[in-house]
């Protein structure tokens, strides 16, 4: 399954971004956005690391929610 969110290339120009760089940091954000948001949990899909290309434990929290 995949989603494909479309952007005029003005942003990438805007924001000095190669497409596979604007394409990363705006999965990431989305990750952090439904963890912030309790859609996803911390520990849920542990590919995280390998298609973000960060940490599982970015998205790990210390408080007991």
């Amino acid at each position: 399954m995949g989603v494909e969110v479309v952007f005029p290339e003005e942003v990438l120009v805007a924001l000095r971004e190669r497409p596979n760089e604007f394409r990363r940091r705006v999965f990431i954000y989305t990750l952090g956005k439904l963890y912030e948001v309790g859609r996803i949990s911390g520990g849920a899909p542990r590919c995280w690391d390998v298609i973000a290309g960060s940490s599982i434990a970015c998205f790990q929290t210390t408080d007991s929610r």
